[in-house]
């Protein structure tokens, strides 16, 4: 058997690597068995629903299939995913008090998948997987005996990541030609969360397949749906005093999510401070080929951005920054409000409020 763990946690906030790992340890771990008899996936999520197919039929079910030995086969895995939702109350302790009636959905199942980690049976193996950055973000008791029973593997991409060669490789399995240029241009245009490249990289083998040539205006043109070039196509709008594209745009990117407000505000924030730090360049005469290279962004992208700023002087560009601060509080802590917001001070950019002495 290639692996002599019983447990396996896969977290972070990279999900299609965090997926793709998880397969290929089942793959291993089952090796020629039948993964229709030998596997079975379950959500916490789901799990502690309390209503539906939720709560305390579904947890029985789950305590079930730990407990029940595999059918034709010497082995079973019980994959768990969403670990980061199980959490212990505050105060509270796992024992047999657990089980009282009237406990909890989520003390219960704490209970059993504690219970079933601390001692797995030997014809069981857990593969658990979490969406979080740390591991803070698992509750402590399991964290714990996860490290002592099993195996930690961490999947986590940071801001400044630039997966080029993973961009590039990922492409030519989808009989894509990719430079390390055009990649990344696609990182300016869909940031670096892999499952969301891959999803780029998926529609454009469908656009362009064998290997057609792919060029900058084709990834500009097909890559629109991100929110990361809506931040692109919002500032472009704001250059140009357009309101209107302005405020369509920002409702197609809250839309997408109800937090959608905080990415968008650190996005908008971030380009903001792009345009005023090439002011800032130009003030110390770099020529563009080099405050592109001081901002990190690829040519073709990094142009047109010089182009927006040019719309601004940088007093108003250094009275827009400042602004955002306290644009920041205000979404912290009047969340419900944010499209208001942000229609007001793009309303405020595109009728000159900041260029006014």
């Amino acid at each position: 058997m290639t692996s002599l763990f019983h447990t396996h946690l896969l977290y972070g906030n990279q999900q299609l690597q965090i997926d793709e790992t998880a397969e290929t340890l089942i793959e291993n771990i089952l090796e020629d068995r039948d993964p229709e008899l030998c596997l079975q996936r379950f959500d916490v999520t789901e799990l502690l629903k309390e209503s539906g197919l939720g709560g305390e039929d579904q947890i029985n079910n789950f305590r079930l299939s730990c407990e029940t030995l595999p059918f034709l086969s010497d082995r079973k895995i019980i994959r768990l995913d969403h670990l980061e939702a199980l959490k212990l109350p505050k105060g509270k302790k796992v024992d047999a008090s657990t089980l009282k009636s009237g406990a909890s959905a989520n003390m219960k199942l704490y209970h059993f998948l504690l219970k079933y980690l601390t001692q797995p049976p030997d014809y069981c193996f857990f593969v658990l997987t979490a969406f979080g950055a740390r591991e803070q973000d698992i509750s402590s008791p399991l964290l714990k005996t996860i490290k002592s029973q099993g195996k930690l593997q961490k999947f986590v991409t940071y801001d400044d990541d630039k997966p080029i060669a993973w961009i590039v490789a990922r492409a030519q399995q989808k009989q894509l030609s990719f430079s390390p240029t055009l990649a990344q241009l696609l990182l300016d245009l869909a940031g670096n969360d892999l499952r969301n490249l891959d999803q780029e990289l998926e529609k454009l083998s469908l656009l362009y397949p064998n290997q057609q040539s792919i060029n900058e205006e084709d990834l500009l043109e097909h890559v629109q749906s991100n929110k990361y070039y809506s931040i692109f196509r919002i500032t472009q709008s704001l250059s140009n005093k357009d309101l209107v594209s302005a405020l369509e745009t920002l409702d197609q990117v809250m839309l997408e999510s109800s937090t959608g407000h905080v990415g968008l505000f650190v996005l908008i924030a971030q380009q903001f401070t792009k345009l005023l730090n090439i002011h800032y360049f130009q003030q110390q005469k770099l020529d563009n080929k080099t405050i592109l290279a001081q901002l990190k962004l690829h040519p073709f992208l990094g142009k047109r951005l010089i182009a927006q700023a040019q719309s601004f002087t940088l007093p108003e560009l250094e009275k827009i920054v400042m602004s955002m601060a306290g644009l920041d509080l205000k979404l912290k802590f009047n969340a419900k409000d944010a499209r208001g917001f942000f229609q007001n001070f793009f309303q405020q950019i595109c009728t000159g409020y900041f260029s006014a002495e």
